[in-house]
């Protein structure tokens, strides 16, 4: 998947996740009210740990990317082993 095509995907996922918050309050909300039944609350609940679930995947593959990114023209670190190679106090 492109790096332009993740962020869409995670806007997407981040609107979501809002929207099943949203859904889990008035839920909770209306259930306090006795108008809405455990097992309806647990639903709501539900599907608001999956849309955080989905967006903390998102938010890894993209950072994953980035990374990819940084260490593709060698950026990354060198390690503590060629570092102190010519330090021999």
């Amino acid at each position: 998947m492109t790096y332009p095509t993740q962020l869409q995907r995670h806007e997407s996922l981040a609107e979501a996740q809002r929207k099943a918050q949203e859904a889990f309050y008035l839920a909770d909300d209306q259930f306090l009210a006795g108008s809405l039944s455990t097992l309806e609350l647990l639903t709501a609940e539900r599907s608001l740990v999956a849309a955080d679930g989905a967006l903390a995947a998102s938010n890894t593959s993209i950072i994953q990317s980035q990374i990819g990114v940084f260490r593709a023209p060698g950026g990354g670190r060198q390690s503590s082993d060629t570092e102190g190679a010519g330090n021999t106090q």
